[in-house]
């Protein structure tokens, strides 16, 4: 019984151990706005477009934040809108083609067919969803919803030669909170755990008048 109550005290404390880890270096990464980001991510193509595929959206629920910063001040945009219809706009335009290999964003360059040209100004078309545009750092949220969507980067008069940075962050509500409800929790385990192992000490104390309950005795 006692050796049991052994095992189980040092399970506890070490199950607990772990999970307070787990919880804090989750709170840590996703931090009080509940948004995990990606590393920043250079987009660069003598091309009019980036065109993003789907898996950046394969999540439905998350807010997606989409941050980005054209370089040497260059005015540019970013929209979200259905596949069907972006490939409409494109049309036979040479474009990057950007794959998502890693989650939330690392991000994998190709170049499509197509002819090189330029693209009409992003803004004359009602196919996004979403959209920014602007110099300097601009950020687009999305409620995701299900479905088949393209995030395209493009200079916003449409030109040939895309340069910015671009950071993706999925906002999941409540999810800095459970982390820190496991921490809580881990601590309880880790507690508990001490309260067994204290109890067997206990059970081991020599009263006075009373002969010794340790077995070695």
């Amino acid at each position: 019984m006692q050796r049991a109550r052994q095992i189980a005290g040092w399970l506890a404390v070490g199950l607990g151990l772990l999970v307070v880890i787990a919880g804090a270096a989750a709170a840590m990464y996703v931090g009080p706005d509940d948004t995990v980001r990606s590393a920043p991510a250079r987009i660069t193509t003598d091309t009019s477009a980036a065109v993003v595929t789907n898996e950046l959206f394969r999540f439905v629920g998350p807010n997606v934040h989409v941050t980005i910063t054209g370089q040497d001040g260059a005015e540019m945009f970013a929209g979200i809108g259905p596949a069907e219809d972006v490939a409409d706009f494109i049309g036979q335009t040479r474009h990057a083609v950007i794959g998502v290999a890693q989650l939330p964003f690392t991000p994998e360059q190709s170049t499509s067919d197509g002819r090189p040209g330029t693209l009409p100004p992003p803004t004359s078309s009602d196919l996004w969803v979403a959209s920014i545009q602007g110099s300097g750092q601009q950020e687009l949220i999305w409620p995701s919803a299900n479905g088949d969507w393209r995030a395209v980067l493009m200079r916003a008069d449409g030109g040939e030669g895309v340069d910015a940075t671009v950071l993706v962050g999925f906002e999941m509500p409540q999810l800095f909170l459970g982390a820190l409800t496991a921490v809580l929790i881990g601590l309880a385990g880790m507690v508990g755990g001490f309260l067994l192992l204290r109890r067997r000490r206990l059970d081991y104390v020599e009263l006075p008048g009373q002969r010794s309950l340790d077995p070695e005795n």
